[in-house]
């Protein structure tokens, strides 16, 4: 317990040093020969493709044009171009890979914030995350809350979270125990303690999350490949938590706060965890309503831009795989409640592997489908 609050409290001294104003980079590119600063659209992702083969920034930066490299410092990459509208209008905008995790997220924001070239009209983080499998779901704090969902509201793989709030999941203290169902909430109090922590969770105060969400109304998503649709299937043929195993359609956008882990977790007691948070971060919105949306750097990046309360932000993120399993029922408890345990086993590792590849992939399509629809016009353009 004490290991894990020390860890946070090392982790937030550490964030805290990056303010410390660093020199300017100078770049080797010609993108700004002159020293005026150059007012640009901001996009930010986590992951360069390594595992999915697909970049988090492909489809932006396959829409840019006249596009130069630059360098920011603790940045993996970055690219300075334009965007162009459906107007032709021509938006400069910069592309930026941070790496993954809290701490590349914000170490990365610092010194774009810092570098005088240039000036945030905007910023996008997007990227992928694991998502609940239902809109919602199991409530062991009340009567009934453990059994088989009747007409749950399904999460298509592709759904997007587009927030402007992030908490770190591992603040708080958590107690080990035995346990018996993956209905269950973990034994974890003192979420919000800040005296433990500092603090572990951000709602910044822009608009441009919830005018990005309204800009998708009565928008289509694109369609997923035939393997993204046969895993969904396999997920949902085995996933005894839902009354009717029949898939969702299409994707949606989520209610949602972006939820920050070091793991990638997996099972519905870190999911019940998560959306109780989630919850507590927006409480305008009902606890039956939210999604989990967890990821890993969000909360790094909304660290930083808490010290820029004016620039206009949004965390994009696609749900990329569920965050569970699908459940079996393993038993029942004296009061006929359902003992529930995650299938591991329902496909093989290299159908799994195949699969979760190709949502990765179909994720980074979705959002920046909402990301190119809100700042362009156009409709990402699948390369599957």
């Amino acid at each position: 317990m004490f290991a894990r609050a020390s860890l946070l409290l090392a982790l937030g001294v550490f964030l805290s040093y990056l303010y410390v104003p660093s020199k300017p980079n100078e770049s080797t590119s010609d993108v700004n020969i002159t020293n005026k600063t150059q007012k640009v659209h901001m996009f930010l992702c986590a992951d360069n493709g390594t595992y999915s083969g697909r970049h988090e920034l492909h489809y932006i930066k396959d829409a840019m044009e006249d596009i130069r490299s630059v360098e920011i410092a603790d940045c993996q990459t970055a690219f300075f171009g334009y965007l162009v509208k459906s107007t032709g209008e021509r938006l400069p905008s910069l592309i930026v890979t941070t790496g993954i995790y809290v701490v590349s997220a914000a170490a990365c924001t610092v010194n774009l914030m810092q570098d005088p070239r240039y000036e945030a009209l905007s910023i996008v983080y997007l990227g992928t995350a694991g998502i609940s499998p239902t809109v919602g779901g199991w409530n062991p704090n009340v009567v009934g809350g453990c059994g088989v969902l009747e007409k749950p509201n399904k999460n298509h793989l592709g759904s997007v979270c587009v927030t402007n709030a992030a908490l770190l999941q591992e603040c708080g203290i958590c107690y080990e125990e035995t346990v018996k169902s993956e209905c269950s909430r973990p034994n974890c109090v003192r979420h919000n303690d800040t005296t433990f922590f500092g603090r572990c969770a951000y709602r910044h105060p822009t608009s441009l999350a919830s005018m990005m969400r309204e800009a998708m109304k009565g928008k289509e998503f694109p369609a997923p490949s035939s393997t993204v649709k046969e895993g969904m299937e396999s997920f949902w043929k085995a996933h005894s938590a839902v009354e009717d195993r029949t898939p969702p359609a299409t994707p949606q956008l989520l209610n949602c706060a972006e939820t920050d882990t070091s793991q990638i977790l997996a099972g519905a007691r870190s999911d019940l965890l998560c959306r109780e948070y989630s919850h507590d971060l927006l409480p305008d919105i009902p606890l039956e309503d939210h999604t989990c949306v967890q990821a890993m750097e969000g909360f790094g990046f909304l660290h930083v831009m808490s010290r820029y309360p004016h620039v206009p932000i949004a965390l994009v993120r696609a749900g990329s795989n569920y965050n569970m399993y699908p459940m079996s029922i393993i038993g029942k408890d004296d009061d006929g409640t359902p003992i529930w345990s995650q299938n591991t086993t329902f496909m093989t590792e290299e159908e799994y592997n195949e699969y979760t590849r190709a949502s990765y992939r179909y994720a980074v399509l979705t959002a920046s489908t909402v990301v190119l629809n809100y700042f362009t016009g156009s409709p990402a353009v699948s390369v599957e």
